[in-house]
C-alpha cells in the first residue's frame, strides 16, 4: 500500500520489513515496518519530543533514509506551521502551512541520504522531486507534488520507517 499519509494501520500484521517473512513488504503499509505498539512518527514535532538527539545516529551504517508522516507544500519546506490559507497545498512552496491532506509534497525523515530540508526541525533529510535524492529502492511515483501519498520502498535495504512508541494517555 503506497504512501505515508493514509493507511494508518498495519495491513500485514506488523509483518513487513527486513527482519520479517516478507522483507520486501509486498502488500504492506508503512505501518507494518513498525513493531506492535509503535507507529510511523507523525511529524517533526513528534520526533523532537520523543528523541532528545533528533536524527543523530538514525542511520549509522550504509546509506539509509527513515521516513516519517511529515510532508509539506514543496521546495523542501515542512508543513509545520499553523495556517491553512488558500495556496497551502502541494507544489506552492508557501512557508508556514499546516500539515493537511493537501500538503503531500515530499517525504521527510532522518538519514544519511536525501537532501537537507528547509526548516524542518530535527528532521535532516527529504526526498526531493519524485524521491530522486533517495534512489532505489525508494519510489514516489510520477507526480512530483504528491510523494507522501505515493511513496513505496520495494526492498529491505536503504532504510524504512522512523517509528515512535505509542503513548498511552
Amino acid at each position: 500500500m503506497p504512501g505515508v499519509l493514509s493507511g494508518l494501520a498495519p495491513t500485514c500484521g506488523w509483518g513487513g520489513g527486513d527482519d520479517s517473512a516478507n522483507p520486501n513488504g509486498v502488500g504492506c503499509s508503512a505501518w507494518d515496518l513498525c513493531a506492535s505498539g509503535w507507529h510511523v512518527c507523525g511529524s517533526a514535532l513528534e520526533v523532537s519530543q520523543l528523541s532528545p538527539t533528533g536524527c543523530d545516529g538514525a542511520a549509522p551504517g550504509g546509506p539509509a533514509f527513515f521516513v516519517t508522516r511529515q510532508s509539506g507544500p514543496g521546495c523542501g519546506l515542512c508543513a509545520t506551521g499553523a495556517t491553512s490559507l488558500p495556496g497551502c497545498e502541494s507544489c506552492n512552496c508557501i512557508q508556514g502551512c499546516l500539515q493537511t491532506d493537501q500538503t503531500a509534497n515530499d517525504v521527510f525523515g532522518c538519514g544519511n541520504i536525501g537532501t537537507p530540508p528547509n526548516d524542518c526541525g530535527v528532521l535532516n533529510a527529504f526526498s526531493n522531486d519524485g524521491c530522486g535524492d533517495l534512489g532505489s529502492p525508494w519510489s514516489c511515483g510520477f507526480d512530483g507534488c504528491a510523494e507522501a501519498k505515493a511513496v513505496i520502498k520495494g526492498a529491505p535495504e536503504g532504510g524504512g520507517a522512523l517509528c515512535c512508541m505509542d503513548m498511552l494517555d
